[in-house]
């Protein structure tokens, strides 16, 4: 039983690794704004035009 512990404690160990290496990997600091403007441009947002703005106010 022991033995069971001491491998399921090595796996968990080393998921917890992996999950610090991927958190470290992603986080570059001072890029934050730079990312969210990248996932909001990857839904193709409509342009912005003024003449589209003053005809979106009338309406």
């Amino acid at each position: 039983m022991a033995g069971r512990m001491n491998g399921r404690g090595n796996q968990f160990a080393e998921t917890l690794v992996t999950l610090a290496n991927i958190l470290a990997r992603d986080h570059e600091p001072g890029r934050e704004d730079e990312k969210r403007l990248e996932r909001f441009m990857r839904h193709n947002p409509t342009l912005f035009t003024p003449e589209g703005a003053v005809k979106w106010v009338e309406e």
